[in-house]
């Protein structure tokens, strides 16, 4: 009985197909990842000034030391501004006009599908794959994209500073690390088929009321309105019971983060 290779994972292929929609406008992605690249250097740096004013200024009772480094954070306060407005405006930017290119690709999609296509699929469902679907989309591209590597980039920088200044106490800190990446983990393949049902029954709720609205003489000539409202609510309360799901197990693990995250301090 031989062995069947595994296929590999189709999200993977669906991040790069996203992010090829950033190729269009380098111009504006570089802005953004410089700027993204400049706040995460600014943040990392700040420490090292404060450290500075700590041991050069506070302990030796230097209040020009002290005075250089409150110059110093400011100066770097007002770059750090600069260089965030420029990641903040040019990431919204670039998840509007993502976008606005993925509702025309989509468009052009359903109107080149042929009839057998629209006979077998529900006018609600694509009108939510052309709103919501589209919009969880764009900010990921975007911000979200963005922010999840500002987000690597800080936390490499940190623990690089960590070991270079103690690499005894940076290692003691860093106890809690393996366990926060693999909880880390095991939320997120957890949370993303939840989030994917949410969108799915989204699908189901807007058909439920195309259907209803399209219809409306018809439900109202044969008094059928009792009917749709208790179809409609009927799929109403599963996209709630869906989505509590999904905020029942994200309270039960965020605490949990927090913990291992003070326990790092703890520990120093």
């Amino acid at each position: 009985m031989t062995e069947e290779n595994p296929e590999p994972r189709p999200e993977l292929g669906v991040y790069r197909r996203l992010i090829g929609y950033l190729r269009p406008y380098p111009a504006q992605l570089t802005v953004a990842y410089v700027a993204l690249l400049a706040t995460t250097l600014f943040n990392l740096f700040v420490p090292q000034v404060i450290k500075g004013a700590v041991d050069n200024g506070l302990a030796n009772g230097n209040m020009r030391a002290l005075l250089i480094a409150a110059g110093i954070i400011l100066v770097i306060a007002v770059l750090r501004s600069a260089a965030g407005f420029g990641q903040l405006f040019y990431g919204e930017w670039l998840s509007h006009r993502v976008g606005y290119d993925l509702r025309n690709d989509f468009y052009r999609a359903v109107q080149d599908q042929s009839f057998a296509f629209h006979d077998a699929t529900h006018t609600g469902d694509m009108m939510s794959r052309a709103t919501s679907d589209i919009a969880e989309t764009e900010r990921f591209v975007g911000v979200g994209l963005a922010d999840l590597i500002a987000t690597i980039l800080l936390m490499t920088g940190v623990i690089v500073v960590m070991i270079w200044e103690s690499p005894r106490l940076a290692l003691i800190g860093l106890l809690p690390m393996p366990v926060l990446i693999v909880t880390t983990i095991r939320f997120g393949s957890t949370i993303r088929p939840m989030f994917k049902r949410i969108q799915e029954q989204m699908g189901v709720l807007s058909t439920a009321m195309q259907e209803s609205m399209t219809g409306i003489r018809v439900v109202k000539a044969f008094a059928r309105e009792p009917h749709e409202l208790e179809k409609f609510d009927r799929e109403n309360d599963e996209w709630f019971a869906r989505k509590y799901e999904v905020v029942q197990s994200w309270a039960n693990n965020w605490p949990f983060f927090n913990f291992l995250i003070t326990l790092s301090i703890v520990l120093l």
